[in-house]
């Protein structure tokens, strides 16, 4: 600060201890760079194929499904699977099973509509000795008590009857089974899966499923896209099984078969995953076996639109 006559009269100084700023300052220096490391790394990963449990993938709502099933595999609840037939849902109940606490003990499947009516409570519940004609001299364990403190997986579990929907819903509220024929209570702890092609919502509102059985199986919901909504798994699946399912071929050999690939992945597989692998099979007969041209091979395949 100078005085009238120009002479320097004062001086102002500002000091401060800059170290606790430095430090801050290098602090947000290197989380700034930990920060894009991780957003790289994410970007990276959502960039490539994966492959877990032969589930190969690389849409992204089969990733956020895959997130989805490992979150809730450790959970002891019900969980309903949803989607056309072929998408896989057997093969998510089964990767469902095996990361929960339950892997140790056998995975229980039951189909159920491909038992016969007359037989699937039976099935279902067991019977005692005798209780009814043919019924075998031992006894049966029903699936409930096969599956006690492991999973059940219910596969098409709309094509019950109305009839048996209430026992079932008694079963899973009560954690209690009774053989055919028999009086002594069991208790089950088992998991219940089911999965379905078809509309429960729908069917309910048609009177053919139970609302309060839907709403007892649908506690953790997992709907599986189709095919034909995720293109570019048609290519990679179809590679996948070719390299690590059919006929023992090489990555050499597979590559023979990209340029089909590539066509088949204009096609929507009405039957998803299921017909993709049938016709892929096919594809190598025809190429392998007959040696021919992909024109013709193209040619010959229910390609339709």
């Amino acid at each position: 600060v100078f005085d009238e006559d120009g002479k320097r009269k004062y001086i102002v100084t500002n000091v401060r201890d800059l170290s606790d700023i430095e430090r801050l300052r290098r602090e947000l220096f290197l989380n700034q760079n930990l920060t894009q490391k991780y957003k790289d790394e994410l970007e990276n990963m959502k960039e490539q194929l994966v492959d877990i449990d032969d589930i190969t993938f690389k849409d992204k709502s089969m990733f956020n499904t895959l997130k989805m099933i490992l979150k809730i595999s450790k959970m002891d609840t019900s969980v309903l699977l949803t989607g056309e037939t072929g998408t896989g849902k057997t093969h998510i109940a089964k990767l469902i099973h095996k990361y929960s606490n339950r892997n140790e003990q056998t995975f229980i499947e039951i189909n159920c509509g491909a038992i016969p009516e007359s037989l699937i409570e039976s099935e279902f519940f067991g019977y005692e000795a005798g209780a009814f004609t043919g019924a075998s001299k031992r006894g049966k364990m029903g699936v409930f008590e096969l599956a006690n403190n492991s999973t059940l997986f219910l596969d098409e579990i709309s094509e019950l009857n109305i009839d048996l929907q209430v026992k079932l819903l008694k079963v899973l509220e009560s954690l209690e089974v009774r053989r055919i024929g028999g009086e002594r209570v069991i208790q089950t702890n088992a998991r219940i899966i089911a999965a379905t092609n078809r509309d429960l919502r729908e069917l309910v509102k048609e009177g053919k499923f139970r609302e309060d059985l839907f709403y007892r199986l649908n506690v953790v919901p997992i709907d599986i896209e189709p095919l034909r909504k995720r293109k570019e798994d048609i290519f990679i699946i179809g590679k996948h099984i070719l390299e690590k399912e059919l006929l023992g071929l090489n990555l050499f050999e597979a590559e023979r078969f990209i340029n089909i690939l590539e066509k088949l992945s204009e096609y929507s597989f009405p039957g998803n995953v299921r017909e993709l692998e049938n016709i892929i099979k096919r594809v190598v007969v025809l190429k392998i076996n007959l040696k021919l041209s992909d024109d013709k091979i193209l040619n010959l395949l229910p390609l339709g639109k």
